[in-house]
């Protein structure tokens, strides 16, 4: 039996819990394989009757207790284990009498109560994901790895730094996608509001929606419309690859700081333009990107900035047969999805000055 089906048991019992441990891991990318199901359930009887349900219909039962979890002065919680195991019976009544493993051939519930506030901490915190079929709550990064360093457990000491690894990504997909959020916000308006709103709903709901490996539906990416100094002539690549003229542009790296750095960045490595003057946010175009032999079809909501070049030399770059400047005029007959930008930039000062 899978976790996704002790999760599956709970689910149908209606159990409320927040998944914790290896498992929660799982759900938020982390390659983690999860020995077991580590859950804090809401410590009400009734719902704790629901779980003892659900754990008996899997014929799991429950292991001596070893220790319980009591706060120290300073308000953190310890886990102070008793001289010998103790056998306690599960009671619904003494959510105390339940904060243990429950173990039996289909597999492994750890039930990690701490103290009647931990599921009150947590569920607020956490965020509904898929895992193993079921949309459960997870919790939060941090609070995963609180867990995890509070508990002390070996198995847990191995992956620390892997978890801190995936906090940091984590935290830099939320700035990531806050940062989206205004741009798309500042776009919002006209006739790309379909496309718009695809990009929010890709924000909300995708796991990493900046990762170049997520490809249902696809993924954001960044690129940047760079005007002549003298305002005439926009910046193209002939893209090796695709086999056309495009603006600088490509996928965020786990390097880049912002989106916006995203952009400049392949900028400068595609033309070796550099010490941009910024315009700001132009243009969001979701377009198909064909399937190749180690990639599926997929969309990539290509957000795009605005600069003026302080220079006028030009290098070919990596991913690029060739850089050019293209008059404004030449590019606005040219596909839509550099007419409408270059458009634009004719109808501001910037092509006055």
């Amino acid at each position: 039996m899978t976790v996704g089906d002790l999760v599956a048991a709970l689910v149908g019992q209606r159990v409320e819990f927040v998944v914790v441990g290896s498992a929660g891991l799982r759900a938020r990318g982390m390659e983690a394989a999860p020995e077991d199901l580590d859950v804090v359930p809401e410590p009400g009887a009734n719902n704790l009757r629901r779980l003892l349900m659900a754990l008996e219909g899997l014929s799991l039962v429950s292991e001596p207790l070893t220790g319980t979890w009591r706060r120290d002065a300073f308000g953190d919680m310890t886990f102070v284990a008793f001289d010998a195991p103790r056998e306690v019976v599960a009671d619904p009544t003494r959510p105390a009498t339940l904060d243990r493993p429950f173990t039996g051939p289909a597999g492994s519930v750890d039930v990690m109560l701490g103290d009647l506030d931990r599921y009150g901490h947590l569920r607020p915190r956490s965020q509904m994901m898929e895992l193993g079929g079921s949309m459960v709550p997870i919790a939060d990064i941090d609070d995963l790895l609180a867990l995890m360093t509070t508990a002390r457990r070996a198995k847990d000491a191995a992956r620390l730094r892997s978890v801190r690894d995936l906090q940091r990504r984590e935290k830099q997909t939320e700035r990531r996608r806050t940062e989206a959020a205004v741009m798309l916000a500042r776009l919002g308006a006209g006739p790309r509001r379909d496309q718009v709103l695809a990009a929010l709903d890709l924000l909300e709901t995708g796991r990493d929606p900046f990762e170049r490996g997520s490809y249902r539906p696809g993924h954001i990416t960044a690129s940047a419309f760079v005007v002549h100094p003298t305002a005439e002539a926009m910046v193209l690549v002939h893209h090796v690859k695709l086999g056309m003229w495009v603006q600088p542009g490509g996928h965020v790296e786990p390097t880049d700081p912002t989106l916006e750095a995203a952009a400049r960045r392949e900028v400068a490595e595609e033309t070796g333009l550099e010490g941009l003057e910024p315009l700001g946010p132009i243009d969001l175009d979701v377009h198909v990107f064909p399937a190749r032999s180690d990639t599926p079809e997929h969309l990539h909501f290509d957000l795009r900035w605005a600069y003026r070049a302080s220079m006028a030399a030009l290098t070919v770059g990596d991913g690029s047969a060739a850089v050019e400047w293209v008059p404004l005029a030449e590019v606005r007959r040219m596909d839509a999805s550099l007419a409408r930008p270059a458009e634009a930039l004719s109808r501001t000062n910037v092509t006055a000055e």
